[in-house]
């Protein structure tokens, strides 16, 4: 997110076009668009546009991606043998 001062110099110019516009008889509309990705991995699009910032980065990111699938299953399995020894302790 911008600094302040960033933000104001910014405001500044969008009410300047804002302005400009009117004086001119235009209108304009501003659309923005979110995507949310609920998994661990991007689609094979974006892996290509990260492999064009770094081509590092598509491997990197299915490293990290098997890191955390080991990590959950590990977790669930702890849970799992959780619930099975806790009850058996418990009646002793």
């Amino acid at each position: 997110m911008p600094s302040g001062k960033a933000s104001s110099h910014l405001r500044q110019g969008e009410l300047a076009a804002d302005q400009l516009q009117k004086a001119q008889g235009q209108q304009f509309v501003h659309q923005q668009t979110y995507e949310i990705i609920h998994s661990p991995l991007p689609d094979p699009e974006m892996l290509e546009r990260y492999k064009n910032t770094d081509p590092s980065f598509p491997e990197r990111i299915m490293r990290m991606a098997e890191a955390h699938s080991e990590a959950d299953i590990i977790t669930k399995n702890r849970i799992s043998l959780s619930g099975l020894v806790i009850p058996i302790l418990g009646k002793r």
